[in-house]
């Protein structure tokens, strides 16, 4: 209040002048941000579920089209660990790839949003590191529903029905 008074005495009476805070553009400043923040955790989320439910359905369907492979498999002595290691071995190989690629589009895209990165360089290692940890984590956790039913395949009904 006291600089306000000054300002106004010192300046022209024509020149208007408004004095507030720091802190008041500082949290103004510090919402905008944390609202962007919160956007792209939101489209992020939703991308994460999305590609789960994509790999879910990729990895049922491919399931659902070997099972007579997996019966023969089971019929001829194949143990249920080998197809758990079958069916995630190709979820793996879909996750790894995806990753891989979204990894290079990340350096691209930290290169465009880096200005608003704070502390963390784009091409961080160890933020790289956890998003492919996660990514492969919920990649391998969708595939359990479609490796149980792999593994349940009954080889006298399946191969009946063909």
């Amino acid at each position: 209040v006291r600089i306000g008074r000054s300002l106004d005495d010192m300046l022209p009476g024509s020149a208007q002048t408004t004095v507030a805070p720091f802190s008041a553009d500082f949290d103004f400043m510090m919402r905008f941000e944390l609202s962007v923040m919160r956007v792209f955790l939101s489209v992020g989320l939703a991308s994460l579920a999305l590609a789960a439910a994509g790999l879910f359905a990729v990895m049922s369907y491919m399931v659902n089209q070997r099972m007579r492979e997996f019966a023969v498999r089971v019929a001829i002595g194949a143990r249920s660990g080998h197809l758990w290691r079958l069916v995630l071995r190709d979820a793996a190989e879909m996750a790894l790839a995806g990753t891989a690629l979204g990894a290079f589009g990340g350096f691209f895209a930290g290169r465009l949003f880096g200005g608003g990165l704070y502390g963390i360089n784009p091409t961080d290692v160890v933020s790289l590191l956890i998003a492919e940890a996660v990514l492969l984590s919920v990649s391998l956790g969708v595939c359990i529903v479609p490796a149980l039913r792999a593994t349940r395949a009954d080889p006298v009904e399946i191969l009946r029905a063909s």
